[in-house]
Order: C-alpha cells, then structure tokens, then sequence
C-alpha cells in the first residue's frame, strides 16, 4: 500500500505503509480564548464569593422573596426592602401574590 503524508511544513513524504498510524497535528492556539474564558469565570465566582463574606452581605438566593421585591414599587410598600430582609420574609407570609403577565401582582 503506497500511502503519502505531509508534515507541518507541507513536505510530502512517499513510501510504504506497512501499518495504518493516524497522525493528528492538534493547533493549540485556539483554545486558548476558551482556556482564558475558563480562568477568568473561576476568578470571577472566587472573587464574588470572598467579597461576599468580607462584606457580610445577606444570601438569598434560596428565597424566591429577591425577586418578589425586586419586581416592583408596589411589592416593596407592602412587603419591605431587601435592606430589612427579616422584616420583609415577616410580612411576606401575609401577601398573597400571583404572576400576571411576567408581572408579580398582589391578589
């Protein structure tokens, strides 16, 4: 079997095979925009969970009351701000509230 293979640098060379050896050249060079994207999204969740903790911000992720109160002026008269979160998870349990149009209204 005459196979012919050509290297980096285009030169051909002919002769024969006497056993099939796949041979992939693999351009590292872009995967570095994917490798630099990686690095900097772990970064950015190290820095977002150590400023969190200095800051001894609130987590409310867990509740669905963020975006309850984020979703209007009028949920937060009746419900509170997100600064007086206790508060607000208090009077929430009085609210009943429905999604009307991509819109959280008060029923």
């Amino acid at each position: 079997m005459r196979r012919m293979r050509s290297s980096e640098d285009n030169t051909l060379a002919e002769g024969i095979a006497w056993t099939l050896e796949p041979f992939i050249h693999v351009r590292w060079g872009f995967t570095a925009f994917f490798a630099a994207q990686l690095l900097f999204s772990y970064v950015f969740l190290a820095a977002t969970i150590f400023l969190t903790r200095r800051g001894h911000l609130p987590v409310v992720k867990s509740s669905g009351l963020a975006a309850i109160l984020a979703s209007s002026e009028e949920m937060r008269n009746k419900v509170g701000t997100i600064d007086e979160i206790q508060e607000a998870e208090k009077r929430a349990g009085g609210v009943r509230i429905r999604l009307e149009g991509g819109r959280f209204e008060t029923v």
